[in-house]
């Protein structure tokens, strides 16, 4: 519920009297239920009637299914009252576990007891996002059942969706999850309800772990989840809200427009070419990023969020070393953004554990060049006909290496006797 994924009212009751009162309470027809629990197994076996619609049906069924108690094995068992759904609709499951060399996964499928005959269900991989979540709906083998019905397809579909990306950011926030199903998944004509949740926690985890700071990406998941840490406000000199943050699929079409008003110059300046060509996939590799490798961030203002700066932290096989480059927006130049990104980049480097940063800059881009060697960056040796110059930057001592940052970057990072302070957190900077 916490998460938005709503499951429905669910009363155990231990006597005739106090089922009676829950379905008074939940409102008449309501359905009844044994759910045995087995110690063996993670998932119950149950009985169900439907359709209880007085006080003695109520009362008659409760003795039945009390009745069925009668073994050693279900003392865990108990009677369920709940409301009864008497509208269209279809039994879905979604859920997710763990595999030994991926990770967690999501699976969404056929639901209801049909589950266990059918086996037949798509999976994902924990984050989703709403376009990823439609195409493990549209994979499934009961999607063309559902894409028949009008209702789902009005509002059915995006309930369903919401669904998965919630789930999926539940199982992103707590690894200790071994398995958990919903099933069934109600979907209805008005959204989506969960009318059981079955959760086993995986023992393989100690209960105090935590991600460790440097870990970006968790050990339970196989991708990266989007690193809200990396969100800040900054303060331009005119008082200006930038808004810097790490890039997500979504921004392809804005990344297009920042592009496409870049002037030839600082295209030049960045690419090392006057035009760039901007097909759908070479986007998608800009903006689908592996968080765990490259750390792509934007500068962004206003409500509408549009871009005035990129900046990518790009990881060398090593994980020790990082290729920084930015670009900032023609008009938005001269106003302080390409050192605040310089100073981003850095603070993120030493919280992610990086030593040095590299920077590929044209010999005839001097401001670029100037900016690098105020922070302390230094040019290693290079033909004097190349046509780049690559800029290095030690952000934290090793033995025989000598720190260069000048006087303003010691002050920021609390760089005492040219060593780095080790990292605690990124609130210097804010």
């Amino acid at each position: 519920r916490l998460y938005g994924i709503p499951v429905i009212e669910k009363a155990r009751i231990r006597d005739e009297d106090e089922a009676v009162r829950a379905a008074q309470r939940i409102g008449y027809p309501i359905t009844m239920m044994l759910e045995i629990e087995r110690s063996r197994t993670l998932r119950s076996d149950k009985i169900v009637f439907n359709n209880r619609k007085n006080d003695n049906e109520v009362q008659r069924t409760f003795s039945f299914l009390q009745g069925q108690i009668d073994s050693p094995d279900d003392s865990q068992s108990s009677v369920i009252v709940q409301p009864m759904i008497n509208k269209h609709c279809y039994e879905l499951m979604v859920g997710a576990q763990k595999d030994l060399h991926v990770g967690s996964f999501i699976k969404f499928g056929l639901g209801g007891y049909n589950v266990r005959k059918e086996r037949d269900y798509s999976i994902g991989l924990p984050p989703l996002n709403q376009t990823q979540a439609r195409k493990m709906i549209e994979e499934a083998a009961i999607y063309p059942c559902l894409k028949k019905d009008h209702f789902f397809q009005k509002r059915g579909l995006r309930s369903l969706e919401e669904i998965l990306v919630r789930l999926s950011q539940l199982i992103v926030d707590f690894p200790h999850i071994g398995v958990i199903d919903i099933n069934p998944l109600i979907i209805m004509d008005n959204g989506c309800i969960a009318r059981d949740v079955v959760i086993q926690i995986d023992k393989n985890i100690p209960q105090e772990y935590l991600w460790a700071k440097r870990d970006v990406c968790p050990v339970h998941l196989s991708i990266p989840p989007y690193p809200f840490q990396y969100q800040k406000d900054i303060s331009l000199k005119d008082g200006t809200i930038l808004h810097v943050r790490p890039i997500r699929g979504e921004d392809e079409a804005c990344l297009r427009r920042f592009f496409e008003k870049l002037s030839e110059g600082t295209v030049f300046s960045r690419f090392g070419q006057y035009r760039i060509n901007l097909p759908h996939e070479h986007l998608v590799r800009l903006c689908q990023v592996d968080y765990d490798r490259d750390l792509a961030f934007l500068a962004v203002v206003g409500d509408e969020e549009a871009i005035v700066g990129d900046a990518r932290l790009n990881r060398l096989a090593n994980h020790e070393m990082a290729e920084l480059s930015f670009v900032v927006a023609d008009q938005w130049q001269g106003k302080g953004i390409g050192g605040l990104l310089m100073d981003f980049c850095i603070l993120v480097a030493k919280e992610i554990g990086l030593k040095t940063l590299l920077m590929e800059v044209l010999q005839s881009n001097e401001r670029m060049k100037r900016l690098g060697y105020k922070y302390g960056f230094q040019p290693l040796p290079c033909d004097e006909e190349d046509d780049m110059v690559e800029l290095q930057l030690k952000i934290c001592r090793e033995a025989g290496d000598e720190l260069m940052f000048s006087t303003s970057t010691k002050e920021k990072y609390n760089i005492i006797n040219n060593q780095a302070a080790p990292a605690t957190s990124m609130a210097p900077l804010w």
